[in-house]
């Protein structure tokens, strides 16, 4: 589709404080049902100025070990900003404060929880780098973190993971001993799925129960730890795979097995077996039951990668419920009226 920079057909930019993004016709009929209007990003290219602006961007998440997933996060939200912009003839150096208020304002409006915060940290970033690059003022400099309480994050039931390890069984013993290992690894380490589809045989140890990320989030280090049951199915997988150095885990044409194949096989399990399993769940997982197990917040914090404990907070929000949840079953309050 070509693209144009002329400012759409009744498009009111978000910069402006209005922000309905459709056509009027489809704006008025989203109000009268009471619900705000959609924003979509115009098609338009977005201007010189920020193409330059982007393109410095990018190479800065580079140089601080950002992921490819990341920078691609970070170029969508950007580049949606942009394309507002140039729609209303706006280069970078030419948004301010209010603009960017009314602009968060409106994008806040279909996003839940951590989806505000990411939203914002995105564009603060960006912000902050242009400001220091280009030698000027942060529109966002002044703009508080978006309100609002993130959503208690979902916690996979273990009685759930019997189903998860049938619904894991593969066309063939060699299949069926990769992902079996692949589901414990995450569920006993930790790991993130770009974790460990980079991993190596000589990242793991399997007498000392360790493996070591070599480029985590952030380009930083670390080692993390597995227990026993992962340690059985990673040796059951290697006398499946051999001991030949290279990529541990492989695809079925051999080569490494990728971040997306990685959820594609979870989306497979998560189908065969009924249960919402995706391989941030089972990260999720093992910080909540090692909080638990009463394992200290600094300890999973280093195995886990975290220079912050935003995330280990959200983990202890969803135990601290379920706590409370467990305590008033087993209080019932009705029973107290029977006892008088």
């Amino acid at each position: 589709m070509a693209h144009s920079s002329a400012p759409l057909v009744g498009y009111i930019s978000p910069l402006d404080g209005q922000g309905e993004g459709r056509e009027p016709q489809v704006a008025r009929k989203r109000a009268c049902s009471g619900r705000p209007p959609l924003l979509t990003t115009p098609d338009v290219e977005p201007s010189a100025a920020w193409l330059e602006a982007w393109e410095g961007y990018e190479l800065h998440l580079q140089h601080l070990g950002r992921s490819v997933q990341a920078q691609r996060n970070h170029r969508y939200t950007v580049m949606a900003l942009a394309k507002h912009a140039t729609n209303v003839g706006l280069a970078p150096a030419d948004l301010t404060k209010p603009k960017m208020q009314h602009y968060l304002v409106r994008q806040y409006t279909d996003r839940k929880g951590k989806g505000k915060e990411t939203l914002y940290q995105e564009l603060k970033g960006f912000w902050k780098w242009y400001a220091e690059t280009y030698e000027t003022i942060s529109p966002m400099d002044g703009i508080p973190r978006p309100g609002g309480e993130s959503a208690v994050v979902p916690v996979l039931d273990m009685k759930q993971l019997p189903e998860v390890f049938k619904a894991s069984k593969g066309h063939t013993p060699w299949e069926t001993a990769r992902n079996l290992a692949i589901v414990w690894l995450l569920l006993e380490s930790g790991l993130r799925r770009f974790e460990l589809s980079a991993l190596d045989l000589a990242d793991i140890d399997l007498k000392g129960h360790t493996v070591s990320v070599r480029r985590g989030k952030g380009g930083k280090a670390r080692v993390a730890v597995f227990g026993d049951e992962t340690a059985q199915a990673l040796w059951k997988w290697l006398t499946k795979r051999g001991r030949a150095p290279g990529a541990l885990f492989t695809s079925i044409r051999g080569d490494r097995l990728t971040p997306g194949g990685v959820s594609q096989l979870l989306e497979r399990i998560r189908d065969r077996s009924g249960v919402q399993v995706r391989p941030h769940m089972l990260r999720h997982a093992w910080a909540h039951y090692s909080l638990d197990a009463g394992m200290r917040e600094h300890d999973i914090m280093q195995l886990a990668g975290w220079s912050s404990s935003a995330m280990l907070k959200r983990y202890g929000a969803a135990l601290a419920q379920e706590r409370a949840i467990a305590a008033a079953r087993s209080i019932q309050v009705g029973n107290a009226f029977k006892k008088r």
